[in-house]
């Protein structure tokens, strides 16, 4: 579902997740807004992806701690332990704003940075490959206009998918598909894909993780 929200307003309320963000259980900020009559919180999780497409940059934000909103919604853990929206930051607003862009990115690259750096799994794809992504589109905030991303798109197919991460022009990957080796993590691609894409993608990016 894609909100096409005032781009001021988008950028306002990341800023606020990005400002009251705690880690811990017990001074965790749950910062919510509504949509559609559901309301997103964010407890640990930092945004996850950024991708590009016609007139603006959609943020795609994990909604809430996995394992808090699983209990909190009474599903069995493992299953729909993410949640994800798209919030739509125009082109005309990156232009006008660019040093504010700037910064934003930055603060969300240095979040998630730090998020990977505190968390004690030897190999977290997802904020490695995050964090390249929002460094590219640092470079590129004012230089190249938005209008001339790419945009890797959910259901793409595994060919698609290894045409965009090879593209060195292309500054915006989805992070979803450069991840951990979890289903959660393919949860929008068809099932007739997903065991394609974990036995090619993730067998060889591990191998190029490794050289």
């Amino acid at each position: 579902m894609q909100q096409r929200a005032n781009s001021e307003w988008v950028i306002n309320f990341i800023e606020s997740v990005l400002s009251a963000h705690t880690r811990g259980s017990q001074n965790k900020t749950r910062i919510g807004t509504m949509f559609g009559g559901q309301c997103i919180f964010y407890g640990v999780e930092i945004l996850g992806e950024l991708c590009a497409e016609g007139d603006g940059v959609y943020l795609r934000a994990r909604r809430g701690d996995c394992d808090a909103f699983t209990r909190q919604r009474a599903q069995p853990k493992g299953t729909e332990q993410v949640y994800l929206e798209y919030y739509h930051v125009s082109t005309e607003w990156l232009k006008s704003n660019q040093d504010r862009a700037a910064d934003l990115i930055q603060r969300i690259y240095d979040r998630a940075t730090l998020e990977r750096h505190q968390r004690k799994q030897p190999k977290l794809s997802t904020y490695l490959n995050f964090s390249r992504t929002i460094a590219n589109l640092l470079k590129k905030v004012g230089v190249t206009s938005v209008d001339e991303f790419m945009m890797c798109d959910p259901y793409v197919t595994f060919a698609r998918i290894r045409q965009e991460v090879s593209k060195e022009a292309s500054p915006l990957v989805l992070v979803k598909f450069v991840a951990t080796k979890t289903n959660r993590h393919l949860g929008l691609v068809p099932k007739s894909e997903q065991s394609d894409i974990k036995q090619k993608f993730f067998s060889e990016y591990e191998l190029a993780e490794e050289a």
